[in-house]
């Protein structure tokens, strides 16, 4: 991308790892979005399958393609955060499809209108590889119901979200040790730095395959997140006042 291009509204992290199957509709998904002023940045992590050759078919000025070897996702996604040139950061994992063309544009006047908000996500649709609609994820929409709710599950849908780049850097942002929970704990940190949000509304789609995290993680998963519930109940005092402030609105 020409450095001389204005700062984005918006910065977009894809990580890519042997997504080939998928990742061309992922990417397509954002390009078509309606809200136009992002930039799209794709860290292929190690790739041995051509999906890289996918990504490079796209010629659009948006996309900052990185290429590195293989780190794993927590720490592609740190070093996406650290290349970003806006103060919003979106997320979309390369199995998964903004559906709804309008999806960044309801999030971003969201933000505009409640600038206290350091998360919103939004519902999605549940599809499979062949991308059929299965079920449906729909979590809390307000600030006051996910904090009721988000020290007992992670309440955000994490390739649905934009977050605060600001909040992001002041909590330290993806932390290693939370493996495959890595969004529900920033979610946590940054509770006490504003307000959370879901647009209750089906924007996205969420792909359930044989080769997700959800699929062949879902134990280490259902375990750390219960870790991590632990630790914010014993020492997220933080969060825990922020959350009763709030409730008292």
């Amino acid at each position: 991308m020409d450095k001389n291009i204005s700062k984005p509204k918006l910065s977009i992290i894809l990580p890519v790892y042997n997504s080939a199957k998928y990742v061309k509709q992922a990417i397509e998904s954002v390009l078509q979005q309606s809200f136009k002023d992002f930039e799209l940045i794709i860290i292929n992590d190690g790739s041995t399958d051509n999906g890289l050759e996918i990504i490079k078919s796209f010629n659009d000025p948006r996309i900052v393609l990185v290429e590195q070897e293989n780190k794993g996702l927590i720490e592609t996604l740190n070093y996406g955060v650290s290349l970003t040139k806006a103060d919003l950061i979106g997320r979309i994992d390369a199995d998964d499809v903004w559906s709804d063309e309008n999806k960044l544009s309801k999030q971003i006047e969201y933000l505009n209108n409640n600038p206290e908000c350091v998360v919103v996500g939004t519902w999605a649709k549940i599809i499979n590889e062949e991308g059929k609609t299965t079920s449906h994820l729909s979590y809390p929409t307000t600030d006051k119901k996910i904090r009721s709710k988000i020290l007992i599950k992670n309440c955000f849908i994490h390739p649905s979200v934009i977050f605060s780049k600001d909040a992001y850097l002041k909590t330290g942002g993806f932390d290693k040790q939370n493996l495959y929970v890595e969004d529900y704990g920033l979610w946590l940190k940054i509770g006490s730095l504003g307000t959370f949000a879901n647009i209750p509304e089906y924007l996205m789609s969420y792909r359930v395959h044989r080769g997700s995290v959800t699929q062949q993680k879902n134990y280490a998963q259902s375990k750390n997140s219960l870790g991590l519930i632990k630790k914010f109940f014993i020492t997220g005092q933080t969060f825990l006042k922020r959350s009763r402030m709030i409730s008292l609105r």
